[in-house]
This record gives C-alpha cells, structure tokens and sequence, in this order.
C-alpha cells in the first residue's frame, strides 16, 4: 500500500518562486499521493504559495510573541534572534494544527509527515520515503552544527507532532539547559534534546539542498558535515 503523506511547510515565502520547482519535483512529485498544508506570513509574497497548490493554506500576520527573559547570545543562542525563531516555532506548530484539523475532518490518519520550508532548494529527489521506518525522525545528514538541521524531517504522525510542538517548551528548556550546562542554548541543540527526552530515535537521511536567501543561495553543501549527536 502507497504510504500516505502529509507536507508541512511553514514561514515567510519571500524566495518560494525561487524554490518551490525544486520542492514540487524533489518532493512533492515522488510521493505520489500527498496533501500539502501551508502556514505562511500574510505579505507581499504570500502569493507564491499558490504555486504549491496547497490542500489546506492559512496566511496570517505575524503576531508579535512576548520574548519574556529570554535573551539572545546571554541564555539563548540563536542566529535569527529571538522573536524571529519563536515566530518561526509557533508557526510549525500552527501549520501541523492545520494537518491534524484535516485529519479530523476526512476521519483519515497520515502514514508519514514531512516538514520543510519554504526556501529551501533541492537539487536531487527524495527517493524511497515509503521505505523507510518511521519509528525514527529522518533528518538530514549535513549541517548539524552542535545538534541536527532542523530546516526538514520525516517522521510517522505521532512522532512528528512532538517535533511541531516545539514552541510549548522552548523558554524552558533555555532555563535548563544554562543551568545543567552553563553554556546557551542554540536551535540546533534544541531540535535533538527535544527529540531525546521524548525518546524520539533519529536516523540521518542523504537529502540534498541548500537555502534560498532574498540576496541568493546559501550554499550549505559546501560546509562542514558534522553528524547527529547528544548533547545532554
């Protein structure tokens, strides 16, 4: 039986006519039988979402969110700042209530969720996703930094919405993690404790992309691999 999928893919879409090519035939086109659930910025490039043909779109303002204590390269360390990151972790959250508001509806269940963003250019396809053992959160298998790249993962449905629900314990595990550590807590150490102390496994997956900024490509490729690890 065809594993049945749900895309995620959430955030500004500022480069999507740049990038979403590459997303339909890299991604989508492989999968065969998929729903698309977008959840992006309500601006002058909201537009380009349409040229995903999204099951389910929502496009809404950013709202401000209160960064209470928290604060960048002190308790935090994180290259976007810190609204932009809490932004970004309530927005996965909101894109998977959209999946999981649908599956509600249709009395269906997804075999297999997929999150990706927006700007993100691949340049090979994702081959065999209906092969793999989605007891394991797949990740990519470069530019993990001191934890995971956390820019896409697969996993089964169940796994894949603690991984969405990120930003109900961000500010927490902040405060933990300075604590234990004595050292800030960056987004890629996050994504993987996150995963560990909900013992969610990783397995590492050979996709191939890099980003695309409003000034042109980030290529990521060129970096330093470095391979998945605990950091507790």
């Amino acid at each position: 039986m065809k594993t049945k999928t749900a895309v995620c893919i959430s955030g500004q879409c500022r480069t999507l006519n740049k990038t979403y090519a590459s997303i339909q035939k890299n991604v989508l086109d492989p999968l065969g039988d998929y729903d698309l659930f977008m959840y992006v910025s309500k601006d002058a490039y909201s537009r380009y979402a349409s040229l995903l043909q999204p099951t389910v779109i929502e496009a809404v303002n950013d709202h401000y969110i209160d960064e209470g204590d928290l604060v960048n390269w002190k308790n935090c360390r994180l290259k976007t700042g810190v609204r932009p990151y809490l932004q970004q972790l309530y927005a996965l959250k909101m894109c998977n209530r959209l999946r999981r508001s649908y599956e509600k509806q249709r009395r269906i269940r997804y075999d297999c969720v997929i999150r990706c963003r927006p700007d993100i250019l691949f340049l090979e396809p994702i081959e065999n996703i209906d092969r793999l053992d989605l007891n394991y959160i797949y990740l990519p298998d470069f530019h993990h930094f001191d934890g995971c790249n956390d820019r896409f993962a697969i996993g089964n449905s169940e796994n894949m919405n603690i991984y969405f629900n990120k930003f109900d314990c961000f500010c927490e595990y902040v405060h933990d993690f300075l604590k234990k550590n004595g050292v800030p807590l960056s987004a890629e150490m996050f994504t993987i404790l996150h995963l560990q102390q909900n013992n969610i496994e990783t397995r590492t997956l050979p996709v191939r992309f890099n980003r695309m900024r409003a000034h042109g490509m980030t290529d990521d490729l060129k970096k330093t691999h470095r391979k998945a690890k605990k950091v507790a």
